[in-house]
């Protein structure tokens, strides 16, 4: 995915509210102090907890001050802090900004956006899949190259790899319907990048539920190496969830095996339970 600058070619980078951007060694210069402008930084960005948020803040917004002539939009998913903390602090720095969500809580919003609202930027193309469950305003947002080719889908607190948003404001047939009926239906090399990195636990507690599921297992092995060598396991794939995220899988019968039940909804609201409860 890119957006054309001149002469020079940038990728998109989701600077989420107040958070640091997790970037390549180039971009990494900008949490460094050094604010020169990368030329190619990373397509991912980098969580951080609720105290390192708000202590990264004036880091994130001078990052945003670099990439003013690229950063056009904020686009939280949600109306968390850790989220969508700091949005009044960029638009008082980038004039313009705008600020796209779902939920009326989110700070500074400027554009309210419903389930399949689409704009644009730069050249790349943004998709609003409105996935209410985890929070009442949860937005999804599926960003797609200019001719297409390339896909991601920034899916906040709603899928994981591996795993999915507690149910906080919404029911098991609403996160089906998000992750079965809208986000499932994405084509399988859709990149997946989530709100937040809980591979290697939601991965015991898919093996607990599937513990013969090959891919799984694989899954695990690689995830394990990734974290060893202080590596992301982030991003996945739409491809890949449907193989060992059990919240992807509620139509799968070992699941459905797992949490003595014989539809989808109900194993969904089962699993979600066990996972709450799961000390693996």
């Amino acid at each position: 995915m890119r957006i054309e600058k001149g002469k020079g070619t940038y990728r998109l980078i989701e600077i989420n509210a107040t958070n640091s951007v997790h970037a390549d060694k180039a971009a990494g210069k900008v949490l460094h102090g050094d604010l020169e402008l990368p030329t190619t930084a990373k397509f991912m960005k980098d969580t951080l907890s609720s105290q390192e948020v708000f202590r990264h803040r004036e880091i994130a917004c001078q990052c945003a001050l670099t990439f003013n002539s690229l950063l056009r939009a904020t686009t939280p998913s949600l109306f968390y802090p850790d989220h969508a903390g700091g949005n009044e602090d960029l638009v008082k720095m980038i004039p313009g900004l705008k600020v796209y969500g779902g939920d009326e809580r989110i700070g500074a919003l400027t554009e309210k956006v419903q389930h399949d609202t689409k704009f644009k930027i730069g050249e790349l193309n943004v998709q609003c899949l409105f996935t209410p469950c985890h929070t009442a305003g949860h937005i999804c947002y599926y960003v797609t190259s200019s001719d297409e080719t390339d896909k991601a889908v920034f899916t906040g607190d709603t899928l994981f790899l591996g795993g999915c948003g507690r149910f906080f404001e919404g029911t098991a047939d609403q996160m089906y319907n998000a992750l079965i009926k809208i986000l499932s239906n994405l084509p399988d090399p859709t990149q997946v990048f989530c709100g937040h990195e809980y591979t290697l636990q939601n991965l015991r507690f898919a093996s607990h539920v599937e513990p013969e599921n090959e891919a799984l297992n694989e899954k695990i092995m690689w995830s394990e190496q990734q974290r060893n060598e202080g590596k992301p396991t982030v991003p996945s794939t739409i491809g890949e969830e449907k193989l060992y995220n059990p919240f992807m899988r509620v139509t799968e019968p070992a699941v459905q095996k797992y949490a003595n039940a014989n539809e989808p909804i109900e194993t969904m609201k089962t699993i979600r339970q066990k996972k709450d409860n799961f000390k693996g």
